[in-house]
């Protein structure tokens, strides 16, 4: 690859071909970081392109506490409200809660999480979206969904770092900070369907 294609590589969107999408690399990219791993890329045209991808080493003893007992026994038969509009993480987050047996409704927009929700009949229990969103923000479409499922939980996703969250009057308890660990999300996902 070129300079300036190694410099767009792990870009949304960003493709040398015109039939790639060219969200593979971002995808990659994005599920390497959630793990606190690194890539490394060495490439020359005409000689070919490596990538490392490098995490960090845990005790095996430490591996296994982090997954028991939250990440493992967090099982339920909840209904799941879940928005998201990029396809991949929508998609892996979709995955790990109906592998912890949620219910999972999903929708790629806030519109399409109110047009969703007019036509399912059972209860939502919890909506997970991102604070902010191109149509309706989170929570907005939290208070337009209470209408509906009055006792429905709301969490939301950010990236905004913990000053920002709380200029915006959100209890941070309600947030889970992006990018999160899988195991993050249902651990996370329990606390807000359990709490009071």
């Amino acid at each position: 690859m070129s300079l300036d294609t190694q410099a767009h590589m792990f870009e949304p969107l960003f493709s040398t071909k015109e039939t790639n999408i060219g969200l593979g690399l971002t995808a990659v990219f994005r599920i390497v970081k959630q793990n606190c791993g690194l890539l490394d890329v060495e490439s020359r045209p005409g000689q070919g392109t490596g990538v490392r991808v490098l995490f960090p080493a845990a005790p095996a003893e430490k591996v296994r506490d982090e997954m028991t007992p939250k990440a493992l026994l967090a099982k339920g038969d909840e209904t799941i409200l879940l928005v998201e509009e990029s396809e991949i993480e929508r998609k892996l987050a979709r995955s790990i809660l109906q592998r912890h047996r949620y219910r999972v409704l999903e929708a790629a927009s806030s519109v399409e999480a109110l047009m969703l929700t007019q036509h399912y009949k059972g209860i939502v229990h919890l909506v997970v979206s991102p604070l902010v969103m191109r149509e309706i923000g989170g929570r907005e479409l939290a208070r337009r969904l209470l209408s509906q499922h009055p006792t429905m939980k709301t969490l939301f996703i950010s990236g905004y770092d913990d000053e920002t969250i709380q200029h915006h009057r959100i209890n941070q308890r309600f947030v889970l900070r992006h990018p999160y660990r899988q195991s993050g999300l249902v651990e996370k996902v329990r606390e807000m369907l359990d709490a009071a």
